[in-house]
This record gives C-alpha cells, sequence and structure tokens, in this order.
C-alpha cells in the first residue's frame, strides 16, 4: 500500500494530581455522584467499581473478564453461555479460527460462535454438523472475497468472484445479505419485500475456453447495503449469497463472508503496564485506519487517566517509535505511537481523533513492589 502522510498531534499537558480512588461498594449500588468508576488498584489486585457483574465475569471496554470476589483474575479464556447461547473466548474476545475439542475433532468459530453447515474458509469448502463438528472438506469450485476491508456505514461493497474448479459458468448477482446475529445465527437483513439485484447482465466464467471461445477466472460485482437493508452496514460478520449456473454442471452456492470494521481502531500493545517505582511505564498504542476516506485524514492523539472528576489528560512525553514512523502508513493502515507514563497505578485510555470521530483504547498501569 502507498504510504500516506499523517500528522500525529499529541496533546500534551502536566500529568494531574490524583486522589486516592473510593473504596468499591456493592456492584449494584448506584455510584453517587463525583464517585470513581472504573479499575481501581487494591491490595488483593484489580477490581472494578460500580458496574452491574456478578462474581464471574464482566465485560469492560469490550473484553471479557474473570473475577473472584471482585477481584479480576484475568483476561477470560474458555466457553461462556449467554441464556441458551454459548460462545468461546480467547484471552478475552470472541475467537474466531479452528480448535479441536476434548475428543480431538475440529470445529471453526466465527466471532466465538461455532460453524453450523457450509463454510467457505480459504480455498475449501467445509461442512459442519449441527454441533460445529467438522464432518467434510472439499475444495471450493468459487471463492468470493471483497475488494479490500469494509467498514461501518460504506455504502458500496465490491466482491472479487474466482473460478477454481472446471467448467462454464453464468454467475448469479447477489441476492442476499445476512448477518451472524448474537445466537450465532445467519439472518437475512434486508427489508421485507426489497429483491436487491445489482445489475441486469449475466457475467460468465470459463475454466478452459471451451464454451466461450476464452478463458476467463474472474468477475467482479457489487451490493449497495444501505439499499438492500435500508440503514448503514453496522460492525459485525456478514456474508452475501452469490451464485453460479453451470452450462454442462450443476449451479453452485457461493458465499462471500466478511467481518465489517470500525473506520479505524486503538490498540494497545499490552493490557497492564508496569513500572517501577522509580521508573517510569513505557506505552505503545496502535492506530490502525481501515477506511480508505479515512486515509489522508490528520490523526490527533491524547492519553487520559480516570479520576472521580472523569477522563483527565495525563501524559508525560509522546516518542516516534523508529520501526513504523508516525508519519508514515504501514502496509495494512497502522501507525503507532509511544509515549511515557509516571509510576503510579490507574486506569488509561488513549484517545485518537479522526476527522472529528473518536476512537479509543483502555489499558492500565501497574506499579511493581519488586525492590532492586
Amino acid at each position: 500500500m502507498k504510504n500516506i502522510k499523517k500528522t500525529i498531534s499529541a496533546i500534551m499537558a502536566a500529568a494531574v494530581i490524583f486522589g486516592t480512588a473510593a473504596t468499591s461498594v456493592s456492584a449494584f449500588d448506584p455510584p453517587a455522584e463525583g464517585t470513581y468508576i472504573g479499575w481501581e488498584h487494591t491490595s488483593g489486585g484489580w477490581t472494578y467499581t460500580f458496574t452491574d457483574y456478578d462474581e464471574l465475569y464482566c465485560k469492560i471496554d469490550g473484553v471479557l473478564y474473570d473475577f473472584d470476589e471482585y477481584i479480576c483474575t484475568g483476561r477470560h479464556n474458555g466457553f461462556i453461555s449467554f441464556g441458551k447461547t454459548k460462545m468461546y473466548y480467547v484471552d478475552g474476545l470472541p475467537y474466531t479460527g479452528w480448535t479441536k475439542n476434548k475428543k480431538g475433532e475440529r470445529k471453526y468459530y466465527l466471532d466465538g460462535y461455532p460453524a453450523k453447515g457450509e463454510m467457505p474458509i480459504g480455498k475449501n469448502i467445509y461442512t459442519f454438523d449441527e454441533n460445529g463438528i467438522l464432518t467434510e472438506k472439499k475444495s471450493a469450485v468459487f471463492i468470493a472475497v471483497p475488494d479490500g476491508k469494509v467498514c461501518e456505514g460504506d455504502k458500496t461493497i465490491n466482491v472479487t468472484v474466482k473460478l477454481l474448479g472446471k467448467g462454464a459458468y453464468f454467475m448469479v448477482p447477489p441476492s442476499k445479505l445476512e448477518r451472524l446475529n448474537g445466537y450465532g445465527e445467519w439472518v437475512d437483513c434486508g427489508r421485507e419485500g426489497v429483491e436487491y439485484i445489482t445489475c441486469d447482465c449475466l457475467y460468465t466464467f470459463d475454466s478452459e475456453g471451451d464454451f466461450w471461445g476464452e478463458k476467463n477466472l474472474e468477475a467482479k460485482t457489487s451490493l449497495d447495503p444501505e439499499e438492500y437493508i435500508g440503514a448503514k452496514l453496522t460492525a459485525g460478520y456478514y456474508r452475501i449469497m452469490l451464485g453460479a449456473d453451470g452450462i454442462e454442471s450443476d449451479s453452485v452456492a457461493v458465499y462471500a463472508v466478511f467481518e465489517v470494521l470500525p473506520p479505524a481502531e486503538v490498540k494497545m500493545s499490552e493490557d497492564i503496564y508496569t513500572a517501577d517505582k522509580d521508573a517510569d511505564a513505557e506505552v505503545r498504542a496502535y492506530v490502525t485506519v481501515n477506511s480508505e476516506k479515512l486515509s489522508d485524514k490528520d490523526i490527533t492523539v491524547r492519553v487520559e487517566k480516570k479520576t472521580s472528576l472523569g477522563w483527565e489528560t495525563a501524559v508525560k512525553e509522546f516518542k516516534l517509535d523508529k520501526s513504523v514512523s508516525c508519519d508514515t502508513e504501514s502496509a495494512d493502515g497502522t501507525v503507532s505511537v509511544d509515549f511515557s507514563l509516571p509510576p503510579e497505578n490507574g486506569y488509561y485510555r488513549t484517545v485518537a481523533d479522526i476527522d472529528g470521530i473518536e476512537y479509543e483504547a483502555a489499558f492500565r498501569v501497574e506499579v511493581s513492589d519488586r525492590k532492586k
């Protein structure tokens, strides 16, 4: 990807002086005005004040944590049930990828949910039973992949369809857009009565050139999600239903499975940064620009600490990363920002302002008790 000049302006101010956070009380009592709400470091470890969680789990800043008598024991790994829904988490986040159960049977998870039925993954089609167990693998005749990243609010999704198998086909334009819902099921997200067709033409495929006179292994099509849904795309997993009608063979169902991303994201290199009593905490944040619309926009970064008064500016120094400079864009659209924070236990966030919209990621700083 072409390097794009970016201006990273750091909003810096002297570190403020923070008082002692309020003592944790029952998670279900309403907090008094001016009370600290957030992560708090205690003699027993990290707790989270004033939130509706039980003694086992709590989702904070999009991450699922384990708790034991209100003390955090780390990010959750493994299964968790939400009513009738069972999800699989790795490092506190819904898992996407392959795994095996205790019997050695292979399963594939998409955003924490087990795949069921046919699922295109790479250049293969995998079939899973109702329990998510892999039962069959076969080479895909077609693959369909969106062109580049798909982001919230995109008005057009462009898809490239490639013929991997043999034969001649007519391509069926996109007929349905489905979303993975909160129960791990694919549901049509179109408006009732709307039949969406992208074009009135038929693209052709020919693996050998015998039928149409020349080889044609690729075609492109598009879908306007706002026209189909009646609203803008939001973050989540989707699939577009296409198809291919064989000239001398059976028709083939074709799905383009993809994730809709936020226009930009902020991530931290660590969840908790450790600082010695006499040394600063060295922190790194990553800002990833997913949307092409924002690729030439300036990025303003600030770091804040949570107090009983709210979020207050707290940063000592911003530094340029030597490997991924803050004034250039890396291949995946990510820039990094390094900074130092004083050795104080606390709950922080990095905020990136891009074109007037803010994106953030939270983290903590913990002072080490070890002696030199």
